[in-house]
């Protein structure tokens, strides 16, 4: 049993941090442990419906995060168990609240990085909403750390 939460643990922390390196690019989709999110289903090699499982994930692992796809391999000490069974559903799309929209426009243009003198790296002038909304260099990694730090959480 103990195994059985470890694992789901794993799963929920591989599927949940691996899009974080796309945040520079797109706006976060939400994440769910136990669901992939592989498009909105209106294309033809779309897999929605469909259920993974240890016989048959490697036809899917195109649409998964590499950190799944290593646990389906057992690559590591975590492993899939062996009757894992995942549901594809379709992508969900929850649009950001307005307030929070409003914010980033209203306060983005504010907010700067301003180096420490021990090297370090602190944020100036965040009001509200997504601080940095197009990170660039310098310091683009951090500005998208900043990003996830002050992202929307629905709770």
């Amino acid at each position: 049993m103990l195994a059985r939460i470890l694992t789901t643990l794993a799963i929920a922390l591989l599927t949940t941090v691996s899009p974080l390196t796309v945040l520079a690019q797109s706006a976060p989709l939400p994440a769910k442990a136990n669901v992939i999110v592989a498009s909105s289903g209106n294309d033809a090699a779309s897999p929605v419906g469909a259920t993974i499982t240890m016989q048959n994930w490697r036809d899917y692992q195109n649409y998964m995060p590499d950190g799944m796809a290593a646990l389906f391999a057992g690559k590591y000490f975590w492993k899939m168990p062996a009757d894992v069974a995942m549901a594809i559903g379709p992508a969900i799309i929850h649009p950001l609240p307005k307030g929070y929209v409003e914010a980033t426009e209203k306060y983005a243009g504010q907010v700067k990085l301003v180096e420490l003198p021990n090297g370090g790296l602190t944020l100036e002038g965040y009001a509200g909403g997504e601080p940095f909304p197009r990170p660039a260099e310098p310091h683009r990694g951090w500005k998208v750390l900043a990003n996830l730090w002050f992202r929307y959480l629905r709770i």
